[in-house]
């Protein structure tokens, strides 16, 4: 039986403004700027497989301390 599935992940959100998130990769997603939450609606077939790509890069300056969680 076909199935309807919502995916959901989430990239870090910075509040200091020195700190940039980049997406690189995001496959077929839709991405909310404000909260960082990306969600995927997909239709499967019986047996059917797909693959999903999510990337992103921080960029920080070396003074500042990160933690990615």
């Amino acid at each position: 039986v076909p199935i309807n599935i919502s995916l959901f992940d989430q990239v870090p959100l910075s509040a200091n403004s020195d700190i940039e998130v980049k997406i690189n990769e995001l496959t077929e997603g839709k991405f909310d700027e404000r909260t960082g939450k990306i969600t995927w609606k997909l239709d499967l077939k019986p047996q059917e497989q797909t693959t999903l790509e999510l990337g992103y890069e921080v960029k920080y300056p070396k003074k500042e301390k990160v933690i990615l969680d």
